[in-house]
């Protein structure tokens, strides 16, 4: 099973939930963005995927689920953050073969950073994915 096409399957729910496109307008990445992105946005890392040793195979791994999410206020960036957890939270879905389940972790204080006049927040997710 390959962390790009899971990659991708996360890419794939995260770009296509409704209440979520209305507030990232389709701005989804992996990992990091360019200094002139336009937000709010969000971006995704995996963190730890392994299998899940009593499943027996490699089809179903576990591991962390990491969301940036990136605003142009406080106001916008809490809305942002509370709709990732109100959709995410023991979400189970199929996305381009795989089987996602994600529910709530953690998630950081709120931060602003200047250099690029924006807010931003890092939640904190349980990732299970399991290749049909």
């Amino acid at each position: 099973m390959s962390t790009n096409r899971i990659g991708n399957a996360l890419y794939d729910l995260l770009s296509t939930q409704p209440d979520l496109l209305a507030l990232h307008g389709g701005r989804v990445t992996p990992v990091v963005f360019e200094q002139a992105s336009a937000f709010p946005a969000l971006y995704y890392n995996t963190k730890g995927l392994r299998p899940l040793g009593c499943r027996g195979g490699s089809a179903t791994k576990q591991g962390l689920l990491e969301i940036g999410a990136i605003a142009n206020n406080s106001e916008e960036i809490e809305g942002l953050a509370d709709t990732l957890v109100e959709v995410l939270n023991r979400y189970d879905g199929i996305h381009l073969g795989y089987l996602v389940s994600i529910e709530t972790n953690d998630d950081d204080f709120d931060e602003a950073d200047p250099e690029i006049s924006a807010f931003y927040k890092r939640l904190i997710f349980d990732l299970t994915v399991t290749k049909l």
